[in-house]
C-alpha cells in the first residue's frame, strides 16, 4: 500500500514539473500595421467670368412657298389621261390628269336636252290666251331646277379633271397608270413654283425657335442672311396640325437665292437662340445632375464637396451659372489617385 502511494506521487511530481513539455509557451504576438489613408490629387480649375453662346448649327430643306397637292377631289373613277412627269414645266390650267368622263358627260348632254325642252315649255304657257300665272311660275320653276342640277354635272365633270393652279414645274406624280382605278382624294401630282424658294427646318430644335428671329444659310459657301417667318405657335390656326413641327425660314432678299439652289435639296443655317456675356461660364462636363438638380464639386481648405447650382444657358459645351458658386472659387474637374491603387 506504501508502495503504490509512492508511486503515484512520484507521476503527480513528474507531471507538474514537465508542465512545459505538455502546454506549448505563449508566442508574442506583433502589433498590426497601422493602415495610412490614400493620398488623393485633384484636377481643378478657377471659377471665371465669361460669354455664352446658344447657337443652333442644323440644316434645311429648300421647298416652294408655292406648292400644290393635287388630287381628284370628292371624285373617284378609272384614269384615262396622265401624261406629266417629274420634273416637267407646266402652265396654269393645263390638264395634268383626267378621269374617265363618258357617263358624265352623256348625262350633262341629256340636262341640256332636258332645260331646252323645259324652255319650249315654258314659252308655250306664256303664249297661251287662258294662262295663268300659276301655270307660268310652275314651268318656270321646272327650268330652274334642271339648270340647278345641270350646273351639279358641271361642276361634277369639273372634279374628273385635274388643272395646273400655277405656273411651276411638276415635283411629284403617282404611279397609276392609265385604266388603273383612282380613289378619291388620292395625291396624283404635286406642282411647286421654283421661282418663290424658302427654306423649312424640321429637326429636334423646333420648339426653341420664334418668329422673327434671324437667320444664316450657307448657299454655295456664301451666307445669305434670312428670318423666321413661321413657327408651330404662329401657323394659321386652320394648318397647326401641317405646321406643328415645322419652322419656315425665308431669305430676305430673294435675290441672293442663286440659280443653283434646287427644290428637295439641303442647306446647313445657323441661328443665335440667346447670347449673354460677363457671366459665371463653366465647362458642362464638370456638372452633375440628379434628379433634375444641377452641382458640383468645390474644392475647399483641400476637402471637396458637393454645391447645388442654379444655371441659365445650357448648352452642349458649357452652362451658365445663375447662383450657387462666386468667381475665385475652385471647382474639381477629375480625381488624381496614386498609380498602382
Amino acid at each position: 500500500m506504501r508502495k503504490c502511494f509512492l508511486f503515484l506521487s512520484i507521476i503527480i511530481f513528474m507531471s507538474l514539473s514537465s508542465g512545459c513539455m505538455i502546454f506549448p509557451h505563449e508566442e508574442n504576438l506583433l502589433a498590426p500595421d497601422l493602415l495610412q489613408p490614400v493620398e488623393v490629387g485633384f484636377i481643378t480649375m478657377e471659377v471665371e467670368v465669361g460669354s455664352i453662346q446658344n447657337i443652333i448649327n442644323d440644316s434645311v430643306i429648300a421647298l416652294s412657298s408655292e406648292f400644290h397637292q393635287l388630287s381628284f377631289h370628292n371624285r373617284a373613277g378609272y384614269l384615262e389621261e396622265f401624261h406629266v412627269r417629274t420634273g416637267q414645266d407646266v402652265a396654269y390650267g393645263d390638264v395634268l390628269a383626267r378621269l374617265e368622263t363618258d357617263v358624265i358627260e352623256m348625262d350633262i348632254k341629256r340636262q341640256n336636252l332636258t332645260i331646252e325642252l323645259l324652255q319650249l315649255s315654258l314659252a308655250e304657257v306664256r303664249a297661251m290666251p287662258q294662262r295663268s300665272r300659276f301655270s307660268i311660275r310652275r314651268a318656270e320653276l321646272e327650268l330652274e331646277m334642271a339648270q340647278l342640277a345641270l350646273e351639279v354635272l358641271k361642276k361634277e365633270y369639273e372634279r374628273t379633271t385635274i388643272t395646273s393652279p400655277i405656273d411651276g414645274v411638276v415635283m411629284y406624280t403617282s404611279a397609276y397608270g392609265i385604266g388603273d382605278f383612282i380613289p378619291a382624294r388620292s395625291l396624283m401630282v404635286s406642282v411647286a413654283d421654283p421661282e418663290q424658294i424658302q427654306f423649312q427646318y424640321n429637326g429636334p430644335r423646333v420648339r426653341d425657335i420664334k418668329l422673327g428671329m434671324e437667320v444664316t444659310i450657307v448657299i454655295d459657301d456664301r451666307e445669305v442672311p434670312a428670318r423666321v417667318t413661321l413657327t408651330p405657335d404662329s401657323a394659321p390656326v386652320e394648318k397647326r396640325d401641317d405646321y406643328q413641327n415645322t419652322v419656315i425660314i425665308t431669305v430676305n432678299n430673294p435675290i441672293d437665292i442663286p440659280p443653283t439652289v434646287d427644290m428637295g435639296n439641303r442647306y446647313q443655317f445657323s441661328l443665335m437662340l440667346e447670347e449673354k456675356d460677363d457671366i459665371i461660364v463653366i465647362p458642362a462636363d464638370v456638372v452633375s445632375v440628379f434628379m433634375g438638380q444641377y452641382y458640383v464639386q468645390v474644392l475647399e481648405n483641400g476637402l471637396r464637396f458637393n454645391r447645388d447650382i442654379v444655371v441659365g444657358i445650357v448648352t452642349r459645351d458649357y452652362i451658365e451659372v445663375v447662383r450657387g458658386i462666386e468667381v475665385g472659387e475652385t471647382l474639381i474637374i477629375d480625381t488624381i489617385r496614386p498609380s498602382g491603387e
